[in-house]
């Protein structure tokens, strides 16, 4: 769920391109995969010059899952247990116990052939980030959580790809690392309703009171 609601954000993003009367004559879709940016530049070190019918095509982006490291300032008290009516009897509920806090790190890679595209892409998403957005993810288990999900942009990087010459450019590279601040969750249990229970309890003093 972490990974697909990471790449939701960034799967709709356009370039578009104008004549010298600033009147729009291509609008491009920019393509978004899930690939490390290792696997996109030697590609375009197979084939530098874009030119051949099976070439990838720029801009594109990608992303990927880079770690995950436990997050104990977020750490709740494990006892707490939500919980919902079970689906396959009406006389048990099911219930898991307190999620536990991760981080999550991914990198996002965006690929162009010049600065005008790759800077039209990366304004797209910085004004968004301040430096969180906090996307909901509904139903993220069997009990239909709902939780809410910060994703921090942590820092942004700038290179040149190339193969070559120091005159000779191949891609530009776009880095942004972001830090998603998700839970994860253990099993799912279904457990007996309590429908009656007993109490024995005294006020004290009146134990002194009624014997005296």
């Amino acid at each position: 769920s972490y990974v697909v609601s990471f790449g939701t954000l960034f799967n709709n993003i356009q370039i578009l391109r104008a004549n010298s009367n600033l009147d729009t004559v291509q609008t491009l879709n920019v393509p978004l995969s899930y690939a490390p940016k290792e696997k996109w530049v030697a590609r375009l070190n197979q084939d530098p010059e874009i030119t051949r019918d099976v070439a990838i095509n720029l801009p594109r982006m990608s992303y990927e899952l880079v770690s995950t490291i436990y997050d104990p300032d977020r750490k709740m008290n494990t006892m707490l247990r939500p919980s919902l009516p079970s689906t396959t009897s009406a006389n048990t509920v099911s219930y898991a116990y307190s999620p536990v806090p991760y981080d999550f790190a991914f990198s996002l890679y965006v690929y162009a052939r010049n600065n005008r595209d790759a800077s039209a892409i990366v304004e797209q998403i910085l004004p968004f980030f301040t430096p969180e957005f906090t996307v909901t993810i509904k139903n993220m288990t069997s009990l239909g959580v709902n939780l809410d999900v910060p994703i921090v942009l942590n820092n942004i990087n700038k290179e040149d790809v190339y193969e070559g010459d120091f005159e000779t450019r191949r891609a530009i590279v776009w880095t942004l690392d972001f830090t998603l601040k998700g839970v994860l969750y253990g099993p799912v249990r279904d457990q007996g309703l309590i429908k009656k229970a007993y109490i024995d309890f005294f006020i004290p003093g009146s134990y002194e009171t009624i014997t005296g």
